[in-house]
Order: structure tokens, then sequence, then C-alpha cells
């Protein structure tokens, strides 16, 4: 479906799909703020699940996901297949379209809703949404598509890992033994975790932000030397 889309954009693969080295100082800000966001948005869908109850079909939809005897299909799910076709979809033909067509600020809210809405569970709806509205301004600040997919790597991976890899038991995050019980907490995470979420999502934007600054001016005394040349 994205090769057939691509096509139908007669535009060049690059243009679409923006894929360039990372600077590494933007990359490691996104890391951060990916660390914070997890906490952040496990927070948000604790709080949603707290006031609205759901039918079970919603809890079945993920529960193997975050089951062990499915380790290594989930993580290829989550880590690999998921941000590469998503990213592509999402950030690349789809955010591409609605910019030549609509402003940045509804191109990126359009984008968001439309990812929340293609996942099916309104557990995660709010999570997604704000994961959706940070990846396509990566994406508008940097245009950089790998960037994207490795926001995306992340965010999914840090749960995964955390869930089969870590005795952590942080109520309202980790604290669930059975994977079918995971999305059904209506624990609430403490309140020195989501601080903990808040200062690092605020120090990694900050730092993203000055190196995007950074960068623009480095190149702005490049074009006024080459100009003046």
């Amino acid at each position: 479906m994205i090769y057939f889309g691509y096509k139908k954009t007669k535009s060049k693969w690059s243009e679409i799909f923006p894929i360039k080295f990372p600077d590494f100082i933007i990359t490691i800000s996104i890391g951060i703020f990916s660390i914070g966001l997890v906490i952040i948005c496990s927070e948000i869908d604790n709080i949603f699940r707290y006031f609205v109850s759901v039918p079970d079909f919603f809890y079945e939809l993920t529960a193997d996901l975050f089951d062990p005897k499915y380790i290594l299909s989930s993580f290829l799910v989550l880590c690999i297949v998921a941000p590469l076709s998503e990213e592509l979809m999402f950030r690349g033909l789809l955010l591409k379209g609605f910019l030549q067509n609509y402003s940045k600020i509804n191109s990126i809210i359009l984008t968001a809703l439309l990812f929340s809405i293609m996942h099916l569970n309104p557990l995660q709806f709010f999570g997604t949404f704000i994961f959706g509205i940070l990846a396509a301004i990566i994406l508008i600040k940097t245009e950089n598509l790998f960037l994207t997919i490795y926001f995306h790597a992340i965010f999914n991976f840090l749960p995964w890992f955390v869930i089969n890899f870590t005795n952590l038991k942080i109520k309202g995050f980790s604290d669930i033994i059975e994977p079918s019980e995971i999305l059904r907490s209506k624990n609430l995470q403490p309140i020195w975790f989501d601080f903990l979420g808040i200062i690092l999502f605020s120090i990694g934007i900050l730092i993203f932000r000055k190196r995007l600054l950074f960068i623009d001016s480095m190149n702005d005394q490049n074009v006024t030397s080459h100009n003046s040349n």
C-alpha cells in the first residue's frame, strides 16, 4: 500500500521519504524525551482507564504483545515492523500530502488523529495522539524520516524491555504480572515517577530545540558567507 501510494504521488522517493544521517545531539535528545514521553503517556492512559470502562475486546487486541511467550515476535512487531511501516505511511505519505494542501498545524493534527484511530484501541488513543503530534513535528523540523522511525522504535522498545527484562515494579507502569492484565490496570503511577517523566521530557525537548536553533544559525552563516564570496 505504501508503494502504490508513493507511485501515485509521482514524486521522488527522497521527497516523500527523506532519510539521511542524523545529527548526534538531536538523536540523543529524542531518546531522552522518548523516555519521558513513555512515562507521561502511560499515566495519561491510566487516568483514561480509571474513569472509562471499555469492552474486553480492546484488552485482548494487545495482550499478546506483552506476553513473554511471544517475546521475539512482539519485538519484531513493536520495534521494527510498526516503526518502519507506520512512519513511512503517516509521517511519509500522509503528512507530506497534507502539507501540500493544509497548514502545518492542521496537517500535524490530522496525521496524529488518523494515527490514533488506526490503532483501533481507545485505551491508548490519547497516548498515540500525543506521539503522532511529536513525530510529525520531528519530521517537519528535521526533514529526516529516520528520526521519526527511531523515535517510534524507542517509544515502543522501552515498555517492551521493562516488562520483559527488568524486575521494576512501579505502580501503574510495570507492576502487573499477567500480560492480559497490563492494560486493565486502573492504578495510577507514583507522583515522583510522573515528575521524572515530565523532567526527562522537558530536558529532551530543550536540547532538541536548542540544537535545531544552533543548526539553523550555522546554516544561515554558511549561506551569508557563500553569498559574500
